[in-house]
């Protein structure tokens, strides 16, 4: 069995100042990113805040992504996003440019990312849902 094909990675943005990195419950605010490979796409799942600085994370993630890809194609899945600051805008808008596929769920993310496309010059059905 082929053990690139299973694997599966998570990675962990946690706030780095603690006194400012909790939310009303106590909770950490983070940015989780998983990667998940099949052998038609590398996908990103992106949930949580794309607000700095897990927007560095975030590109430094799809920088990562995109070696080793081969044939794949790179998409990147923003699963209900929260919020989505001006430094996410422009990130996801760059890597719209670059040719990154965008998965959507949700309509602020829908919404969002129809925005983004425009902005970007992007062809709407490169965008998923």
């Amino acid at each position: 069995m082929n053990s690139q094909a299973l694997e599966f990675g998570i990675r962990f943005a946690l706030s780095r100042c603690v006194a400012k990195g909790k939310n009303k419950r106590g909770r950490r605010r983070m940015l989780r990113i998983s990667r998940i490979d099949t052998p038609s796409q590398r996908r990103l799942v992106v949930e949580g805040k794309l607000i700095s600085p897990w927007t560095r994370e975030l590109r430094i993630a799809c920088e990562n992504a995109k070696t080793g890809l081969g044939v794949r194609e790179l998409v990147i899945d923003l699963k209900n996003p929260t919020v989505i600051s001006q430094e996410g805008e422009d990130l996801v808008t760059e890597l719209m440019n670059q040719g990154v596929q965008f998965r959507c769920c949700g309509l602020f993310a829908k919404l969002m990312l129809r925005q983004l496309a425009e902005r970007a010059r992007v062809q709407p059905d490169r965008i998923k849902r």
